[in-house]
């Protein structure tokens, strides 16, 4: 077995939704810079999430994720989920971009 697997306290579900992401203050109050850029999940497990971005941007920190999920019916709007994490990981991606490892501190689900 892979030795980053072994490490994964949590199962990791390839899922792919967009999202919105800005750079988070852990004292529970939103950054001077609350621009919040468009990113795509990769991956989520209940300790973290994987996103990829179409440029480079923020390599660590704190950010904040709200991930929309898809209408159950199509006269409604999909619930969200809105993670707050800190960055534990970033790489380029080919052709261009970037991919972010993030660890879960908090979420909660929101309409």
């Amino acid at each position: 077995m892979d030795a980053a697997a072994e490490r994964r306290q949590y199962r990791r579900v390839a899922m792919r939704f967009p999202c919105a992401v800005r750079p988070w203050k852990k004292q529970e109050e939103a950054c001077a810079v609350a621009d919040e850029v468009k990113a795509l999940t990769v991956d989520i497990s209940l300790g973290g999430i994987y996103l990829l971005f179409p440029f480079d941007w923020i390599k660590k920190g704190n950010i904040e994720c709200l991930i929309r999920l898809p209408a159950t019916t199509e006269d409604q709007l999909g619930a969200g989920i809105l993670c707050r994490g800190r960055i534990v990981r970033s790489e380029p991606r080919e052709p261009a971009g970037m991919g972010l490892g993030v660890i879960t501190e908090a979420y909660t689900f929101v309409q």
